[in-house]
């Protein structure tokens, strides 16, 4: 095993954002075309009855939040670059919790050329543990926290693995980077190569055991086009996930995959395979698998995902993640739009003493009415549960929110 050699947070953090920006810059780019600068806002006021998610000691109370953030985007004929920034504070009223400051900065970039294209996908994020925020026009739609792909508008959004681990306030540093590299082999055959840098870091809380980690890892990816609406993959990663006190964990993962456009309205995937993690006292073999589903609506989009996966947490271990999701959305009228996204996990450990296993579920209604090209006002429930193996009961929230939205016109 490699021992760990760590450097201090903030220096992480602007080595990652270094690193980012570089690949962006040494690959070629056309500049024909203007840079669009885009602002966004929210301002949110949500009554929760369980803010903490505690089974014994509930404490409603509303959670104000206001977000501000910029979008920088640049679209040329064979090159896409975006990067958002911005923040969010919370205020908590009526419960005993700090006042909360967010703030994230997320990238990404495309670059073709004639047989080559390039990738890049990177993220930096400083939240707290028990609450975070998500950007507010989020281009991560594209590839999940479990791909390698960079511009596949098939699959959903990636999660945090950590979401419903504890009921207290610790600041977070999330540092996600994984550039890409495919290449044309053929008319009909391709290869990916990839890496990807993940770490989360964490301030100490007494009784609370969280601990930093990072995570080193590579991929690649044999892409081959069976017609013009399927295509077949076999791809191969191997992960090594270096916590701050535990053991050095190393992974490896092969899995075998089909992608079908089954019409013009629905797309399909699903991979199987094996995978197995290692330390120097045990090893864990299991299996993966991944199915997907996209079907775009007369007037909206409905989209479903199963899941089981291996992931780092908090707790230094790698975990075992079964995930369901769905999402949907539609138009009701030219102003008035609903929306439905919920979510299902259940976390068992692969590797470690244990103590960290939970089922979570999460899900969230909403409509949003248009007041101008500009603002919107919504309204939205969410319901929360959570049973975590170290507490004898579950715990639940119900929550409603009354948002303003202020997002201008996209440019592009």
């Amino acid at each position: 095993m490699i021992a760990s050699s760590r450097s201090p947070k903030k220096t992480r953090c602007v080595t990652a954002i270094a690193a980012a920006a570089a690949l962006y810059v040494v690959v070629p780019q056309r500049v024909e075309a203007a840079w669009v600068v885009e602002p966004a806002a929210r301002a949110e006021v949500r009554h929760d009855d369980n803010v903490r998610m505690s089974p014994t000691d509930e404490e409603d109370g509303l959670v104000n939040t206001l977000t501000g953030q910029l979008t920088l985007r640049q679209v040329t004929e064979r090159a896409d670059f975006a990067a958002i920034v911005g923040a969010t504070y919370l205020d908590y009223s009526g419960v005993d919790l700090d006042d909360e400051d967010i703030e994230f900065l997320q990238v990404r970039g495309i670059w073709e050329g004639e047989r080559v294209r390039y990738g890049l996908r990177g993220s930096v994020r400083r939240d707290v543990l028990l609450r975070t925020a998500d950007t507010l026009d989020d281009f991560t739609g594209g590839a999940g926290d479990e791909d390698f792909v960079v511009d596949d508008d098939t699959s959903i959004p990636p999660d945090d693995v950590d979401v419903g681990s504890v009921e207290t306030q610790i600041r977070r540093i999330r540092t996600d980077v994984s550039p890409r590299v495919d290449f044309e082999l053929g008319a009909r055959t391709g290869l990916g190569l990839a890496y990807r840098y993940y770490a989360n870091e964490y301030d100490e809380e007494p009784g609370v055991d969280v601990q930093d980690g990072e995570q080193h890892e590579v991929g690649v990816e044999l892409a081959r086009n069976l017609s013009e609406i399927s295509t077949f993959r076999l791809r191969a990663r191997a992960a090594r996930f270096d916590p701050e006190v535990d053991e050095t964990v190393d992974s490896y993962e092969i899995v075998a995959g089909l992608d079908r456009r089954f019409s013009d309205r629905f797309f399909g995937s699903i991979e199987v395979g094996g995978r197995r993690a290692e330390t120097d006292q045990e090893t864990d073999n299991g299996f993966v698998v991944r199915l997907r589903g996209i079907q775009s609506l007369e007037r909206g989009r409905l989209a479903a995902s199963l899941e089981r996966s291996l992931v780092p947490s908090t707790s230094g271990d790698m975990v075992e993640r079964d995930t369901a999701r769905l999402q949907f959305y539609r138009s009701v009228s030219d102003r008035v739009a609903i929306s439905v996204e919920s979510r299902a996990y259940r976390i068992s450990e692969s590797t470690g003493v244990g103590g960290g296993d939970r089922d979570y579920v999460e899900i969230e209604p909403r409509i949003e009415r248009a007041l101008s090209p500009s603002w919107s006002l919504g309204l939205s429930y969410r319901y929360r549960w959570v049973d975590r193996e170290n507490e004898v009961d579950s715990a639940s929230s119900n929550a409603v929110s009354l948002f303003l939205s202020f997002r201008p016109p996209s440019q592009i």
